[in-house]
């Protein structure tokens, strides 16, 4: 069997730098949605772009990342292996 290596959440937010994301956080007994262009990642926050604000989002506020994939909905190849 081949070894696989894990990839962090930080790593695969920073694979979609440049790119339009909808970002869902945790805010108080509910959940908002931000969405725009995620432009950097720092230590603890990464930076939305979306309508001319720019949105400074806690990474431990995430609870969920929404990406449209490329190639159509049944397009396997791009699905997380996970190993």
């Amino acid at each position: 069997m081949g070894h696989c290596d894990k990839v962090t959440f930080t790593e695969q937010l920073k694979a979609q730098i440049g790119e339009f994301i909808v970002i869902y956080i945790k805010s108080g007994a509910d959940c908002c949605k931000h969405q725009g262009v995620l432009c950097n990642i720092e230590e603890d926050f990464l930076v939305l772009i979306g309508d001319g604000i720019k949105t400074e989002i806690p990474l431990q506020a995430i609870v969920a990342v929404k990406k449209k994939i490329s190639g159509g909905k049944n397009n396997k190849d791009d699905c997380y292996d996970g190993c």
